[in-house]
Order: C-alpha cells, then sequence, then structure tokens
C-alpha cells in the first residue's frame, strides 16, 4: 500500500463503463455490486482470500502452504503482482494438513481477530 500511485489504482475501477450482462471481473458481479455502500468510499477495500500450496526443493516431497489475500479494487493486472499480495501466513511442512480442518480454525481465528 505504500505503492507509488497505489491508492488511484485502487479507485479506477469506479469510473469503469459497465456492460449490460457482460461479466469481466470482479467489479461486474452481484456480490461486489451489493456492498458498494463499503467498497465505494476511500480506503475501503474488497479483499479475496488465498489459501496455496508449493513443494520448495525439488529432490524430495514437502509442501508448505501460504494465506494471503489480494486487494480486489486494484486492477487485475495489478492485483497479484508481489508488492500488492498480503502474505497472511505461513503453513509449515512436511504435509497439507487436512483441508476442512485447516479452513474451519482459519475462519474463527480470522473473524475473531478483525471483529
Amino acid at each position: 500500500m505504500k505503492k507509488r500511485n497505489f491508492e488511484k489504482l485502487a479507485q479506477e475501477w469506479k469510473n469503469r463503463k459497465k456492460r449490460e450482462n457482460y461479466y469481466a471481473d470482479i467489479y461486474d458481479g452481484k456480490i461486489w455490486e451489493e456492498n458498494l455502500h463499503f467498497l465505494s468510499k476511500d480506503n475501503h477495500f474488497g479483499l479475496m482470500l488465498n489459501v496455496d500450496w508449493f513443494q520448495p526443493f525439488s529432490s524430495k516431497t514437502y509442501s508448505v502452504g501460504v494465506i494471503y489475500a489480494t486487494i480486489m479494487n486494484l486492477p487485475r493486472e495489478e492485483r497479484f503482482k508481489k508488492e500488492n499480495v498480503l502474505i497472511l501466513g505461513i503453513i509449515p511442512g512436511p504435509e497439507e494438513p487436512d483441508v476442512i480442518f485447516f479452513f474451519f480454525f482459519f475462519f474463527f481465528f480470522f473473524f475473531n481477530v478483525f471483529q
């Protein structure tokens, strides 16, 4: 968020033309539209929560997970640049945990912390 022109980039979506029955980005969807009362204010951001796994070593099986958020107010070509991704947590290996347990635990923690 310290990036030059961040605020300007995060507001560009407000000036885009919306086409009837055309869904090219999250801004065209129902959930975005239903939350415009929040998202259209300055410095209010829509975040997309992501969980991804990778293998850091090529010689052995070892999975590491990362929990991160992307700022959906940014243009699509900016959202996933490393300087715009918010790292929320690292899940150490060597194996991926039970996914259902993990999601319930994380959402419980996340919503309790940010209430």
